[in-house]
């Protein structure tokens, strides 16, 4: 390969453009993408190349930073067509991607007064996502499947009590260009029991939740993204609204909703009264008393019968009415006491809603030797790779080597013995000599 390869920055790519001594027919790939024909390019004994990844594929990792995006991919430039040699490259090619930021401003004066705008800006928190072992909760780089480890997100504020943090969309993924794979919804839940449980929120800007170690098929990484959302805390609930909320059909119990008790003017009617009210004026009985037919005078004339007739219209006697008429009121208003749920559910005011940069750890599976291994945990221990394979030699190699050992020690121990023997004896040969 001749000079530098030179990596430009596309909006929507990534190109590296590379010259050769020789013509070039080889192979260039993205690492864990051979075998893709988007993300490999075949050498046509050339000697100017240019490859370019579309944002998106081939595997091409995203990570957030404060002002910024970075897109990062390894790309393997390999000189034979099927076989990697001593001769072939690699590059780790990545770009950032700084955000613009723009102002608009427009500034009106009337009357020739002109009003000065102060404004005051408050630093957001400053987030981070590790995790750790258990129980000296220390950042770890590796682990052995079904260990238990300490997921841990925190932010430190500079003002205090002031904002709210809920935890969402995290996904967990290979580092190989392998689909990620959900364990936190939008919302904040957990999608699966088995791998993450919800999250257990110890603070207003502080949750965690212990997990047991897994790890994807052949894969012995795991990177994990997760967005954080902050937001104002409320004056009355906190940030009960801003956590999230979900259906605790895990382990965990919640109690009901809260109730409280209401006071409501209720009036009677013919739902919520028993009672008959007499309506005004009641039905008389049927009358008795009409006018009657006059009889007509007997044939002897001293006898005569004079007609009876009562004043017009229907008129029940006094003592019915006072019986039977009755003055009906309503009844005066009474209060009922009921219980209802009151649901205060209020609309959380979003501040900011970021990536945090990846996390990830090395997983020894059950397929890896050694029962009684004790791995480097911490970042600050011995990482190398020459380590972590002494580590893994099984007992019956180690004998085998130290079998080797033995017949060389004595070797060793003899020679210096000859050694030492043949020195004295010069000495006392050139003793002899001068005396002579």
């Amino acid at each position: 390969m001749q000079g530098t390869p030179q990596v430009i920055c596309n909006a929507d790519s990534i190109q590296l453009n590379f010259d050769t001594k020789n013509p070039f027919n080889g192979k260039v790939f993205v690492k864990g993408f051979s075998t893709s024909d988007s993300c490999t390019m075949i050498g046509n004994k050339e000697k100017n190349y240019s490859f370019t990844m579309e944002h998106g594929s081939c595997g091409l990792r995203r990570q957030r930073e404060v002002n910024g995006v970075v897109m990062a991919a390894t790309i393997v430039v390999s000189f034979h067509p099927i076989f990697i040699t001593k001769i072939d490259r690699a590059f780790r090619t990545s770009c950032f991607y700084v955000e613009a930021k723009r102002s608009v401003q427009h500034q009106l004066d009337i009357s020739g007064l002109t009003t000065e705008q102060l404004e005051g800006q408050t630093q957001l928190p400053v987030c981070k996502y590790e995790i750790l072992s258990e129980p000296d909760r220390k950042p770890i780089k590796y682990a052995r499947i079904g260990e238990t480890v300490y997921h841990h997100w925190v932010c430190y504020p500079e003002i205090v009590d002031m904002y709210c943090m809920k935890v969402h969309s995290c996904t967990v993924y290979d580092g190989q260009g392998g689909p990620a794979v959900s364990v936190l919804d939008e919302d904040g839940c957990s999608t699966d029991g088995v791998i993450l449980k919800d999250l257990e929120y110890l603070s207003d800007l502080e949750a965690s939740r212990n997990s047991q170690v897994f790890k994807f098929a052949d894969k012995a990484g795991l990177f994990f993204n997760c967005q954080i959302q902050l937001s104002l805390k409320d004056d009355t609930y906190g940030c009960e609204q801003a956590h999230p909320r979900c259906d605790q059909v895990q382990t965990v119990v919640e109690p009901a909703s809260k109730t409280t008790e209401v006071a409501t003017e209720y009036l009677p009617n013919d739902l919520t009264s028993t009672e008959t009210y007499t309506v005004y004026p009641p039905a008389p009985p049927q009358p008795q008393d009409f006018a009657s037919i006059p009889s007509y005078p007997e044939v002897y004339p001293s006898t005569t019968t004079t007609a009876r007739y009562n004043s017009p219209g229907l008129h029940p006697p006094e003592s019915y009415k006072k019986t039977t008429e009755q003055t009906v009121a309503p009844p005066p208003p009474y209060r009922i006491k009921r219980t209802e749920s009151q649901n205060s559910t209020r609309r959380v005011r979003s501040v900011a809603d970021f990536d945090l940069p990846e996390t990830g750890i090395t997983v020894f599976g059950i397929e890896d030797h050694a029962d009684d291994l004790s791995l480097p945990r911490s970042s600050k221990d011995s990482t190398s790779t020459d380590d972590i394979l002494k580590l893994n030699l099984p007992c019956q190699d180690q004998s085998t080597v130290i079998l080797y050992l033995i017949p060389f020690i004595i070797t060793l121990i003899l020679s210096l013995v000859l050694s030492l023997i043949i020195y004295r004896q010069r000495q006392i040969i050139s003793r002899t000599f001068l005396k002579q």
